[in-house]
C-alpha cells in the first residue's frame, strides 16, 4: 500500500516538475532609462538578468556559444528590455539599420511576449546590432505572422567591446492585454549569424515552430499597468523646395495620424 501510495504521489507531482515553465521577474522602476543602446546606468543593476540561452541550431540542446542576458523593467507606462550580448565586437554582424528589415543575414535578437498568456497569440519585435528593429503579430501558435503591423515604441543598439547592447521601450499602450494579469508569456531568441546558431530561451522544443508561443517563459510582476484607450495621436510636418530657373517655390504641408488599438491584430489608422 505504501509502494502505491508513492507511486501515485509520483505521477502527480513529475508532470508539473518536468513541464513547468521556466520564469523570469520583471521589476518596477520610477526612473526611465536612456533608451541610447548602452547599458551603462546604474538603473539596469536592479534588473534580473535572464540567462542560460539553449541552442535550437546547430547544435541542438547545447548551451549557446555566446552568453546573453536580458533585463526587464517597467514603469506605469513602458516596458524596458536591456540586451547585453557577449561576442567578439570584430565578429559581431549588424550591416542593417532601417526598420523593418530583414536581418536574415545579421546578428540580432528576437522577443516573443505572449500579453494574455493564451499560448497562441502574441507580439514579436526584433533588433540588430545595426539598429534596426521590426515587429510583428503572431497567431495560431507561430503558423501565422502578421508583418504589416506596426507598433509604436523605440530600439537603440550599439557595438561594445564585449559584444553589442540593446535597449528598447515598449509603450503599454501600442499593446493590447488584460490588465487583470500580472504575467505574460516571454520568449527570447538570440541569432548569431557566423555560426547560424539559434539559441533560446527558454529551451525551445524543437517539436515546435520556430516562433511558437506555447513555448514561452512566465514573466511575472507587472503590476498596476493600464493600456489607457490604446490611442496614439501623431502630428507631423513636412517641408521642401521646388527648384526652378525662375527661383522655385517652397512646398510644405501639415497633418496628423491617429492610430487606434482596436485589437492585438488590429490597428485603426485615420
Amino acid at each position: 500500500m505504501k509502494s502505491l501510495f508513492l507511486m501515485i504521489h509520483l505521477l502527480i507531482i513529475l508532470p508539473a516538475v518536468l513541464f513547468s515553465q521556466p520564469e523570469a521577474t520583471v521589476v518596477r522602476t520610477i526612473h526611465k532609462p536612456a533608451i541610447d543602446g548602452v547599458l551603462s546606468e546604474e538603473i539596469w543593476e536592479m534588473a534580473v538578468p535572464v540567462t542560460g540561452f539553449v541552442q535550437r541550431e546547430p547544435d541542438t540542446g547545447a548551451p549557446a556559444s555566446q552568453e546573453t542576458e536580458v533585463l526587464l523593467l517597467y514603469d506605469d507606462n513602458y516596458l524596458y528590455i536591456g540586451i547585453r550580448c557577449y561576442d567578439d565586437p570584430n565578429k559581431v554582424i549588424g550591416r542593417e539599420m532601417a526598420r523593418n528589415a530583414s536581418l536574415q543575414n545579421d546578428d540580432r535578437l528576437q522577443i516573443i511576449l505572449d500579453t494574455h498568456l493564451d499560448g497562441r497569440n502574441a507580439y514579436w519585435f526584433q533588433i540588430g546590432p545595426g539598429g534596426s528593429i521590426g515587429d510583428a503579430v503572431i497567431s495560431a501558435n507561430g503558423r501565422e505572422i502578421n508583418r504589416d503591423w506596426q507598433g509604436l515604441w523605440d530600439g537603440r543598439a550599439s557595438i561594445q567591446p564585449h559584444g553589442w547592447e540593446a535597449e528598447i521601450a515598449i509603450p503599454f499602450k501600442t499593446i493590447n492585454f488584460d490588465s487583470r494579469k500580472s504575467t505574460w508569456g516571454v520568449k527570447f531568441i538570440r541569432h548569431i549569424s557566423r555560426n547560424l546558431e539559434s539559441a533560446y530561451w527558454p529551451d525551445a522544443n524543437i517539436n515546435n515552430l520556430e516562433d511558437a508561443v506555447s513555448d514561452a517563459g512566465l514573466l511575472h510582476g507587472l503590476e498596476g499597468i493600464s493600456q489607457g484607450v490604446g490611442l496614439d495621436i501623431n502630428p507631423w510636418v513636412i517641408g521642401g523646395h521646388n527648384s526652378r530657373i525662375d527661383g522655385g517655390s517652397f512646398l510644405g504641408d501639415t497633418g496628423v495620424d491617429v492610430f487606434y488599438q482596436i485589437t492585438p491584430g488590429m490597428r485603426g489608422v485615420l
